[in-house]
Order: structure tokens, then sequence, then C-alpha cells
């Protein structure tokens, strides 16, 4: 693991891009559960160009011969364990002008009641265990990733876990910020963040804020090593961070892969696989089949 302030490499390989395969995207997950999560995880980086792959405590893989990297939600984190290319996913104003109240009907009446029939079908018996094995799979997976310089999204957990790998700190218990306003707990966009100026995720929501689900226990609270917080909710509750000096290495505290129906977080995942093909490593003969 990173200490904190150890210095991260911030080369990168270029690979050269490989029309003929999609970009090969790892996404973590727990051994038992998450099936509802890695549905609309793979849905959402399928409909975004990209070939997702599950890992898990036991099946752990190599990142040599992938492109990017996605940690995905879940149980709390165990807080004491041992330039973007131009062509960006980023949502247009013609995509914006497609959610329509025909969109925002089907969202409410059919994407949202199967987005919770889906997480209540998988539910898991004891939602807020510790997972030490996935912690440790997924700090693996991330110094590897950052080695290999391949894009990172980290989500709800993800996020909080790509902070102390870098040597931040977590809030263990969100209660103090919610004195005069109520903790929302929702797969529904109903919390505003504000993104920061010129952070990537202002380029890729391409508006200066955005509506977004909660379901999360625990925030960021010290940044970890070249880190920046680049969106907050009212409260200052840390959304999103980023390390600014790479192509791809977000971690957003809500869920985008339960709001498919919604262009500016599909863009999110377009970017993330549009930047892991451009940074593909130089073995072509990885990617022939």
């Amino acid at each position: 693991m990173l200490g904190r302030g150890q210095q991260v490499s911030k080369e990168l390989v270029p690979r050269p891009r490989i029309h003929s395969m999609p970009p090969r995207i790892a996404v973590t997950g727990p051994e038992n559960g998450g099936i509802a999560m890695w549905i609309f995880l793979w849905f959402a980086v399928v409909l975004a160009g990209g070939r997702p792959t599950r890992m898990t405590p036991r099946h752990r893989f190599s990142l040599d011969e992938y492109d990017g990297l996605i940690i995905s939600g879940g149980v709390d984190v165990d807080m004491n364990p041992d330039d973007a290319a131009e062509s960006l996913g980023r949502l247009t104003m013609e995509e914006a002008g497609q959610e329509t109240r025909i969109l925002r009907a089907l969202a409410h009446y059919i994407v949202y009641p199967l987005v919770a029939l889906v997480r209540w079908l998988f539910r898991t018996k004891h939602p807020n265990r510790l997972d030490h094995e996935r912690d440790a799979m997924e700090m693996a997976a991330l110094n590897e990733a950052e080695q290999l310089g391949i894009p990172i999204l980290g989500i709800c957990r993800g996020a909080q876990l790509m902070n102390i790998v870098r040597g931040g700190s977590l809030h263990r218990d969100l209660t103090a910020f919610y004195t005069e306003t109520t903790q929302i707990r929702t797969i529904f966009p109903r919390k505003r963040v504000e993104f920061v100026e010129k952070s990537l995720l202002r380029r890729v929501f391409n508006a200066p804020s955005a509506k977004v689900n909660a379901l999360h226990n625990q925030a960021v609270d010290t940044l970890g090593a070249g880190l920046d917080v680049t969106a907050v909710e009212d409260t200052g509750v840390v959304q999103a961070i980023e390390d600014q000096s790479l192509p791809f290495f977000i971690g957003v505290q809500w869920h985008p892969e339960f709001l498919p129906q919604k262009a500016s977080h599909r863009a999110l995942f377009r970017t993330l696989v549009e930047i892991s093909a451009q940074y593909r490593r130089s073995c072509p003969d990885l990617f022939s089949v």
C-alpha cells in the first residue's frame, strides 16, 4: 500500500488503439453478493463500448492484459487495513436535450423499479459487514493499475478505497453533516453535487453540477497524496476525488451505474472506455484474438 505522502508514478505508456477489440475493463466486486451491481456495471461498460470482466477475491487476475479498472461499491471500507485526451465521452448539448419528458417518465416507471427489483432479488443478508479479503484484493488491484498506467474509476466504496490507498482517511459516520438537512439514501438522483471548475468531471458532465443518488455511509475526510476534491454537496461532504495529473483517476461517491437513463452518467463510463483505449500498452499480440 502507498504510504501518506509517498510519490506515485505519473508516467504512462501509450498503447496503439486496436479497433478490432473493445477495451477490456476489470470490474471488482465481493466474493458473495454484489450481483445486482455487477449486472448494471456490466451494462454500463458494454453500452460505453467496453468489455467488462468481474474480479473477486477468489477470481483474481493480473491487469496486464486489461485497459481500465473499476472499483465498485459495496460494504464499508476497513479504515485501518494492513491531461486527458481531447476526444472525451463528455455529455453533449444534443444528448442533454434527448432527456425528454418521455425519458423521465420511463425512468420513473421502468428504470428505477427495475434497479430496485434487481437489487432486492440479489440482496445479501449482512450488507454492513466488513470484507477484509475484498479490501486486500482491491488495494492490490489499485496499486497494479497505477503501475501499469491504466485509467481507474472508483464508485462509492471504490472512491473511498482510492483515498485510503493514497494515504488518506475517511469519515466513519456522516451524521454530523446532516444536522439541518436529512441524509438522503436512495437510488433516485435527488442529491445535487457541484463540480470544481477545471476538473475532468466538470468536462465530462459539461455542466457545473449534477443530480446524483446516495447509498453511502462513509466519505473522504483527509485527502490522500496527489488527490483533489472535484465535487461536493452543499453540506460539505466530498462527492468526488481526482488525481488531475493522470488521464483518468476518478472516484465518485454516487452510483452512476444505477442511472443508465441519464446521458450525463453514461458519459462517465464512455470517457473511461475511450481513455482506456488510448492508453493500451504496446502489446498488440495480446489483443489479436
